[in-house]
Order: structure tokens, then sequence, then C-alpha cells
């Protein structure tokens, strides 16, 4: 391991990348903790159930990439990484953010633009990230078990929410006042028409609403009064982009 491990120290000195992917890892090497300054941190691949709390000595970190491991949640001291940029989990064994019990200010995540947690066990929409000082662009929640979206969405900030491939039959009203969201992904859940809010029609500024594969005929949800106002969005969003 030492022999694969120091051209890679090296080349993160030179850097402030560290590439640890793919070496059969279940904690942070000794060596690599002195790397205080690195900017990208990729540990996919490997066999990772926790993050040890010395991950909040990073301070520089922008990038923490741990996909493809067996990781249940993350330690409270990750939530400290104010200049963390991208969180990539997908395909770990996440139930939830942080261990339960455990109160942690997510506020400080003020960086925070891209995370990614597909292919996990979530049950429950993660709330902690429903908070207007977390700047969002992407949220990817695919692939999980998650039942419903509740009303404090409201406050989330994501421009593009991924709700494809969940159990979810319940979406809260107020996911239409969500302040920047554009993109709405809720393909292969269990939502019925009924429970569908309309309000993503007429109070929202959603102009890509993908539902394909929801308990209902997409005939009638076309049908569906106020549909039009979002087809008017989605035109237009189409205009700018040609």
């Amino acid at each position: 391991m030492g022999n694969a491990l120091t051209p890679r120290l090296e080349n993160a000195e030179k850097t402030g990348v560290l590439q640890l992917s793919g070496l059969k890892l279940t904690k942070l090497p000794e060596e690599a903790k002195n790397l205080e300054r690195i900017r990208s941190l990729d540990l996919s691949s490997n066999r990772f159930e926790i993050l040890r709390p010395s991950i909040a000595k990073f301070t520089t970190l922008k990038l923490l990439n741990v996909d493809n491991n067996k990781m249940r949640q993350f330690p409270v001291e990750l939530f400290t990484l104010t200049k963390l940029e991208t969180l990539s989990a997908n395909r770990n064994c996440l139930v939830s953010l942080v261990p339960p019990g455990h109160v942690v200010n997510f506020g400080a995540l003020r960086s925070l633009r891209f995370v990614h947690l597909s292919m996990n066990q979530l049950t429950e929409f993660p709330v902690e990230l429903c908070t207007a000082t977390i700047p969002i662009n992407m949220l990817d929640l695919s692939h999980n078990m998650i039942t419903a979206v509740p009303s404090c969405v409201s406050t989330l900030q994501a421009i593009e929410l991924n709700l494809n491939n969940n159990r979810i039959n319940l979406v809260a009203s107020t996911i239409a006042q969500c302040p920047r969201l554009k993109v709405l992904r809720l393909e292969s859940n269990q939502l019925t028409l009924e429970q569908f809010p309309k309000e993503l029609f007429t109070e929202s500024q959603v102009s890509l609403l993908c539902v394909t594969e929801n308990k209902f005929d997409m005939r009638d949800f076309y049908s569906l009064p106020d549909y039009a106002q979002y087809m008017d969005r989605f035109t237009a969003m189409k205009k700018k982009m040609t």
C-alpha cells in the first residue's frame, strides 16, 4: 500500500488533488492527514463505512467524492467545511446524513453547490439541506426509498432536484415556493393525480417537470387545469436553449 500511496501523496502536495480511489481503504491513511491544504479528495470505490472526525482538518476542501463505499452516515465534522462545493456519495448505504441525535449547523455549508446522494437507502427527505444559507444548484436523491417531500422543502435553494426512482406518494404543495427551482424530476414514484401539487403549474418557476411512470396516465396529467402555464415556461426555456 505504501508504494501505491507515495506517488499519489506527492502529486497531492503539488496539485492539491488527492486521488485515493480503488485502493480497498477502510480509513484515511495517516500520511494523508498531513495534507490539510488539499482542494479535492477522491475516496471513491473503497470500503469506507465511516469517515473519521479528522476530515474537518481539510479546511480548504472543495470536492469530496466517496462514491461506491459502504457509508451509512457522515461525521458531523464534515459539515464544518465552509469551502466545500461538491459532495458526492452515490452508491453507499446512507440511511441519514448524520447519526441520530446529533444537532448539526448545516448552514455553515455556505459554498455547497452540488450534492449527489443517488443509490442509497434514504427513507426520508434530507430536511437538513432545506436552508436558505446553502446555495445548492443540484441535489440528486434518485434511487432511494424516500416516501414524502415535506413542507420545509420551500426553503431548499436547489435549481435542480432529482427524486426519480423513489417511493414518493406525497409532495408538499410548498415545493412551488422553492425560490430557484427550475428542474424537478419525479419519475418512477407512486404519485397519483390527486396527490400531485398543482401549485407547480401556477406558482413555481419550474420549467422542466418529469413525472412519467407514476400512478397516473400521462394523458390525464396533460389535461389537468393550468398545465398550460407550465408549458409556457417549458417552451420559453427551450427557445432560450436554441
